[in-house]
């Protein structure tokens, strides 16, 4: 595939992950004072914040992960292994275009 197809699939796939943060950022919406009264919806509300917060925080991972794809096909560099210097091969960047390393280093 060449980097520009490559590049418009990572550009859209940040945009979906942008999206999806924002509807979880809204799905977060308990502070200090806005905690039900009740101790034991207190403790569901937590909870769910706290999944959300994990949620949240992968999808902006992955945006950062793609971040640096972005990067890396304007450099010149997209698809080689950070590690071994050789190509990341087509099966993989079509799982995972966002890969730094080849399957070989990534296993190490």
């Amino acid at each position: 595939m060449d980097t520009e197809k490559r590049k418009q699939e990572l550009l859209l796939k940040k945009e979906e992950l942008i999206s999806k943060e924002s509807r979880v950022t809204q799905g977060i919406r308990h502070t200090e004072n806005e905690l039900s009264r009740n101790f034991e919806d207190q403790a569901t509300e937590r909870e769910n914040d706290e999944v959300l917060d994990a949620l949240k925080n992968g999808i902006n991972l992955e945006i950062r992960q793609i971040d640096a794809a972005l990067m890396r096909i304007n450099e010149g560099s997209y698809g080689i292994c950070v590690s071994c210097g050789k190509q990341v091969g087509a099966k993989r960047q079509e799982a995972l275009p966002y890969a730094t390393q080849c399957i070989e280093c990534a296993s190490n």
